[in-house]
């Protein structure tokens, strides 16, 4: 039977009004889901869907997606993952919300769901209260990193809970919706593909110029920059070993290539003592977290990911469609951005540091690819926008609420 849009849907059970998704994520720290939220809620909203938001206080998620009218809730699931008190939270904040919908972004959100369902099962926290059905992001998979057996184990084991308490699992990468599926944690028609979305960037002479002058940098300074968070899995001390191994090669002008680190992490302190130690006459600026990212992308010559492994990194894609040349490792989903050919950035093998200093060595002193390159990667990221990836989102709501209604 034919499926009606939100307001339709809503009139035909009774209420003339769109139908409502509660989008749960357990912390408000910047990263990859904290982006897909501030590009997606106000999609689906403007298509008709009544969007709200559940996030931690650990980050600006929540006065970010405030600002933008998205009404927001705030709910701690951050504490230790097997604490039954973050559950049972979720599940009463749910029942309170009573949407339609239900969608949770990360395994923690997801988990902690699972598992409040499975607490309360037979009750609602309300009387006639029915439960949602849930559809469950998964903006990466934590059991994919290296890890030892135990901390592996439990990965494994929290994603097959989250998975399996949702009625529709979405993922943004394509390798890790096959992986879950060859676990069988989805199956069934569960599971679906819906790519990270990026928003163009302004790309132009006086952007680049205002960009350097915010970093103190010079019109003709050769730049290398990444925006990554400062953890294990992003290797970004591979990308410092690889720029002071190339810093010695660039006489003056323009001399040896400045590398601008945004972000912030646990490896932050890690960083400074490895930066302090010497990196062959390199400017080494680490940022720290910004708000600011778009207005920082123009100032960079070449935009790098250096990570061990990745599902579909947004930071990738907004260097693309601010028409950076890309240098990335070679995990799956850089591969999967960038294409098998890489006609759009350069792959290099994962972990190897003098393989990503000849990359990068070569597309600095090569203009002429740095603007292919970059002109390419914009091309290629052209239709990712954050209303098609709403419009996908909203075939899988309907296709929930049609199930559930038949």
């Amino acid at each position: 039977m034919p499926v009606a849009e939100p307001r339709e849907a809503s009139r035909s059970a009774g209420r003339d009004q769109p139908l409502r998704v509660l989008h749960v994520m357990a912390s408000a720290a910047r990263g990859g889901g904290a982006a897909h939220l501030l590009d997606v809620l106000p999609a689906l909203g403007g298509a008709g869907w009544d969007c709200e938001a559940a996030v931690g206080r650990d980050g600006p998620l929540g006065a970010e997606l405030a600002a933008l009218g998205i009404p927001v809730r705030y709910v701690d699931l951050m504490a230790r993952r097997l604490a039954p008190l973050q559950a049972l939270r979720l599940a009463r904040l749910t029942a309170r919300r009573a949407p339609d919908i239900v969608h949770l972004h990360g395994t923690r959100a997801a988990f902690f769901h699972a598992v409040g369902a499975a607490v309360t099962r037979g009750g609602g926290g309300r009387s006639g209260w029915r439960r949602p059905p849930a559809v469950y992001t998964a903006h990466g998979l934590a059991y994919r990193k290296e890890a030892g057996r135990i901390e592996h184990e439990v990965s494994l084991w929290a994603e097959r809970v989250a998975c399996c308490g949702a009625q529709a699992v979405v993922s943004v990468s394509r390798a890790d919706l096959r992986d879950l599926e060859r676990r069988g944690f989805v199956g069934g028609g569960r599971g679906f593909h819906v790519a990270n979305a990026v928003r163009p960037a302004a790309g132009n002479g006086s952007a680049r110029a205002a960009a350097r002058r915010r970093l103190g940098l010079g019109a003709d300074a050769l730049v290398i920059g990444t925006v990554s968070r400062l953890v294990p899995q992003k290797a970004v001390g591979d990308l410092v070993d690889a720029v002071a191994r190339i810093a010695g090669g660039f006489g003056s002008p323009p001399g040896p290539p400045s590398l601008v680190v945004v972000g912030d992490g646990p490896l932050r302190a890690s960083l400074d003592r490895r930066v302090q130690a010497g990196v062959n006459g390199a400017r080494v600026m680490l940022l720290g977290a910004r708000g600011d990212v778009p207005q920082i992308l123009p100032a960079f010559d070449v935009f790098v990911l250096s990570s061990h492994w990745e599902g579909e990194p947004i930071a990738l894609l907004e260097a693309m469609a601010a028409g950076l040349p890309c240098v990335a490792t070679a995990t799956e989903g850089a591969q999967e951005i960038l294409g098998d050919g890489a006609s759009s950035g350069c792959l290099v093998p994962i972990g190897d540091v003098a393989a990503l200093g000849g990359a990068l060595a070569g597309l600095l002193r090569d203009r002429g690819t740095r603007d292919a390159l970059g002109a390419a990667a914009r091309a290629r990221v052209r239709d990712r926008t954050p209303e098609a990836q709403a419009a996908r989102l909203a075939g899988v709501y309907r296709r929930l609420l049609a199930s559930k209604d038949a």
